[in-house]
């Protein structure tokens, strides 16, 4: 006996909401050859600093329309912008990670704190990969 699901459209939303300043900015979810081309973007590591730019504007669609008319800080629009990128491009988890502590580089020195937790010196204290916040 075959098993027939509901249709997907009617019980799932591919679209991405990034809350900022109250506003929550809907990113349309791309094509499966949009999603295909952008993982290959990131994998073969093709994204420098023009690339990224553009692909930011391009994933965030209408709502790139809407953070410029709501004059949101660029820092803000490039986090949401790379956040799309990374849910609909890798893994929905790995996007939801990217935007709750992608901030936290700023604090944290990631190769030294890699380098510690890799270390088999459980003596090794984990605190100086911590930035002074200077």
């Amino acid at each position: 006996m075959a098993t027939i699901l509901t249709d997907l459209d009617e019980i799932y939303d591919p679209d991405l909401y990034l809350p900022i300043r109250g506003m929550v900015y809907r990113i349309p979810s791309p094509t499966v050859s949009e999603a295909d081309r952008l993982a290959e973007l990131i994998w073969k590591k093709k994204l420098h600093p023009q690339v990224m730019h553009e692909e930011i504007i391009k994933i965030l669609g209408p709502a790139h329309d809407q953070m410029v008319e709501d004059e949101l800080p660029a820092p803000f629009r490039n986090h949401a912008g790379r956040t799309a990128i990374i849910h609909f491009a890798v893994d929905v988890d790995m996007g939801r990670q990217f935007w709750l502590f992608d901030h936290l580089t700023e604090v944290i020195d990631i190769d030294v704190l890699i380098e510690r937790l890799m270390s088999q010196d459980d003596a090794a204290p984990v605190a100086e990969a911590v930035a002074d916040g200077d």
